[in-house]
């Protein structure tokens, strides 16, 4: 009997140090390595970040390349020929006149410049027929000139059973020589 009350007395310690180093393992160790291997994924991704800098060089190269090319195929599809304010009027008059559109104001809005093109921003006030209109606008979109409709206003003319009065904002685009 005292041997069977020793032998249990050995099992219970030896339970109770392995239900000790198993606390001990599961709450600090575990933890400490789940950190370590967290802190190691966010160090390799880091490293192919900084890795994928070099790529960067490579790519803006790339790039320039690309600004070269385009900005050939620019000056070819104009013929060198820089444009101004009076082509983009003289195109849109053009335009109206063919579509029996009158043109009864325009307001410039804002200018901008990009390297080789300017923005110009212009609010016209347009007179005319539905369709005419329809007609005007499909040809300022897809003319020469890269124009870009960004508001487009219609209501009825006063005194007029036929006519519309329309109010655009648009965008034009201007190819220059200079940058």
């Amino acid at each position: 009997m005292i041997l069977a009350s020793l032998q249990n007395k050995y099992i219970l310690y030896l339970l109770g140090i392995g239900g000790l180093a198993f606390y001990v393992l599961t709450t600090e160790i575990w933890d400490r390595y789940s950190d370590l291997f967290t802190l190691y994924g966010e160090y390799g991704f880091v490293k192919s970040q900084l890795n994928d800098i070099g790529n960067y060089d490579l790519r803006k190269y790339e790039l320039l390349q690309l600004k070269k090319t385009y900005t050939t195929e620019i000056s070819k599809m104009y013929k060198s020929k820089a444009q101004n304010n009076n082509d983009f009027f003289d195109y849109t008059t053009k335009l109206s006149k063919k579509n029996s559109i009158a043109i009864t104001s325009a307001i410039p809005l804002t200018n901008k410049s990009f390297g080789y093109f300017n923005e110009l921003s212009y609010k016209l006030t347009l007179r005319g027929r539905f369709v005419n209109m329809g007609r005007l606008f499909s040809d300022l979109e897809n003319g020469n000139i890269p124009i870009l409709l960004s508001k487009v206003g219609l209501k009825k003319a006063e005194q007029s059973k036929s006519d519309l009065v329309s109010t655009v904002e648009l965008k034009a685009y201007i190819y220059t020589d200079e940058q």
